[in-house]
């Protein structure tokens, strides 16, 4: 039992911050398909998300003692992993086998599917399942860039700056 809990203290921290994002996308799109969310509550859940970016970042940069540029790798390979549930919405969206309800910025239904409310497209045009491709790019871009806050609160920016430049 004690190997075990060593090996997830060891673990980097990205996998669980990546779960836990996956797992709140699945949530989110529960709820969002029950009743779709107002867009003050959308615009909490994408920055709940991004808490959780920048904390990666942060423990990423302090526990572990990487620097910013790993530190901002660690939250875009967590919001990789948080994204998998939309890409396979996507994917079963292209395969016909789902059509989603798309949401205008409003909540209000742009385009009728069947069942599930698409969370990550909110729009007011028509759109295709290669549109839930566009979800990768912006979630590596806002993942590199919460890592990098993560990473410069967590120390190791001022570590470095401050072994480089002392003021004596």
């Amino acid at each position: 039992m004690n190997k075990q809990i060593q090996r997830i203290r060891g673990d980097r921290v990205w996998k669980y911050g990546g779960a836990v994002m996956a797992l709140g996308l699945i949530v989110g799109t529960v709820v969002n398909s029950i009743k779709p969310l107002s867009p003050r509550a959308y615009n909490s859940f994408f920055a709940f998300e991004c808490l959780i970016e920048v904390t990666v970042g942060y423990i990423s940069a302090s526990r572990y003692t990487q620097g910013l540029i790993a530190a901002a790798l660690s939250a875009a390979k967590a919001a990789l992993v948080g994204i998998a549930p939309e890409l396979a919405l996507g994917l079963l969206w292209a395969m016909k086998l789902i059509h989603p309800t798309i949401l205008d910025i409003n909540g209000i239904p742009r385009v009728i599917g069947n069942g599930v409310v698409d969370l990550c497209i909110r729009s007011g045009a028509d759109v295709s399942p290669g549109h839930a491709l566009l979800v990768v790019p912006v979630a590596v871009i806002s993942g590199l860039a919460a890592g990098l806050i993560g990473g410069l609160i967590g120390g190791r920016g001022e570590r470095t700056f401050e072994s480089r430049y002392r003021c004596e």
